[in-house]
């Protein structure tokens, strides 16, 4: 089994990355409102994303450097961009404290989900599209004990939604699809991929994450019990899932439409 990280069991701390910045920032002088980064941020980190993939390796790029040039971009496109000097600084900054994993939360209800399912003898991963700090990120907000593996984008050469990263997991896990599940909270990237690779998937609802509509459930064909509210349904998810796939065939059809209408109950 396997999990997303961002906003499914870890989350920055404050209501956006852009707090962070914009306290980094201010402790070399530069007093930026967090509003006016949170304005341009998403917009900047999509087409930081698109310019240069998997943290910019393709273009010989380290992780840190992309940082660099996407922290500069978010102040510059906000308009806050005139002392490069000190926004080398923010930077350097931010890495560090993001490394040491201070502005990283634990998500409600994750070491006990967590707990639970190695109970229940389940091989952990992580499928991320994160950079190579989450191991340590992960020792430090007390996780990395849980998971046997990680597949971070850096260490697999792609990135979600690219199949290929969760192909990249069941190699090293050796677990066929058929008994592969994944939860994250992003529904291209974590529900929709996840099922391209053949693997079950289920949506987090994390608690900043807006809801899910009509529309949405039927444009992406997503079914309304793939969501869950919170992890804390997770192990009875991963229970019904395994006595599905070791059932006798003639009984397998009415035990899905029981569980079916269990889950539609939550």
């Amino acid at each position: 089994m396997t999990f997303d990280i961002t906003r499914t069991l870890i989350k920055v701390i404050g209501r956006s990355p852009s707090e962070q910045y914009a306290k980094a920032a201010c402790r070399y002088g530069l007093k930026v409102p967090a509003a006016d980064l949170s304005r341009v941020y998403n917009t900047t980190w999509r087409k930081m994303r698109a310019e240069y993939p998997i943290y910019g390796i393709h273009q010989g790029l380290t992780s840190r450097q992309f940082w660099e040039i996407f922290v500069a971009r978010v102040f510059t496109n906000a308009g806050h961009g005139r002392h490069p000097e000190i926004l080398k600084q923010v930077s350097d900054r931010l890495w560090d404290e993001f490394s040491a994993g201070n502005n990283w939360r634990v998500m409600p209800h994750v070491k006990d989900c967590l707990k639970e399912l190695k109970r229940q003898g389940l091989t952990l991963g992580v499928v991320s599209n994160f950079d190579e700090r989450l191991e340590k990120t992960l020792r430090r907000q007390g996780l990395a004990q849980y998971f046997d593996f990680i597949v971070t984008s850096i260490s697999a050469k792609a990135e979600k939604p690219n199949p290929q990263i969760y192909q990249n997991a069941l190699r090293i896990s050796g677990v066929p699809p058929s008994r592969a599940l994944h939860v994250g909270n992003d529904i291209r990237n974590d529900y929709m991929a996840a099922r391209e690779a053949g693997i079950s998937a289920y949506l987090l609802n994390t608690e900043d994450m807006f809801q899910y509509t009509d529309y949405s459930l039927t444009l992406f064909n997503i079914k309304e019990h793939h969501i869950l509210p919170d992890l804390t349904y997770l192990p009875m998810v991963v229970k019904n899932h395994h006595i599905m796939y070791n059932m006798n065939p003639r009984t397998h059809m009415d035990h899905v439409a029981v569980y079916d209408e269990a889950l539609q109950d939550l």
